[in-house]
């Protein structure tokens, strides 16, 4: 294993351990919410429809999550070319958000 694999390797293990932890929060968020709204009235501002939101926002913030920890590790490292990459990846990501937000 090349010295720049074993710098990654701390990182890879806290993202590992932040997606596992956040799977979780994000799926007891939607089941409590979604059980909330089998004993609620359904409306827009029930309860259990705010968490099933909050649950359904947290997978939705993981992964982009994940790609700003990388590109923290790959700055840190100095390794322009996946810096890059992470970038444009980045940047498809808000252009995808930005784009659907506007339709």
């Amino acid at each position: 294993m090349s010295d720049h694999d074993q710098e990654l390797v701390p990182t890879a293990r806290h993202l590992g351990t932040l997606l596992r932890w956040g799977t979780w929060v994000a799926l007891a968020l939607t089941a409590v919410g979604t059980a909330l709204l089998l004993v609620e009235e359904e409306s827009l501002t029930a309860p259990g429809t705010v968490v099933v939101t909050l649950g359904l926002a947290a997978f939705v913030v993981l992964p982009a999550t994940r790609l700003l920890i990388m590109l923290w590790a790959f700055v840190r490292l100095r390794d322009r070319l996946y810096v890059i990459i992470t970038l444009i990846v980045l940047g498809l990501v808000a252009a995808t958000i930005t784009a659907k937000a506007l339709l």
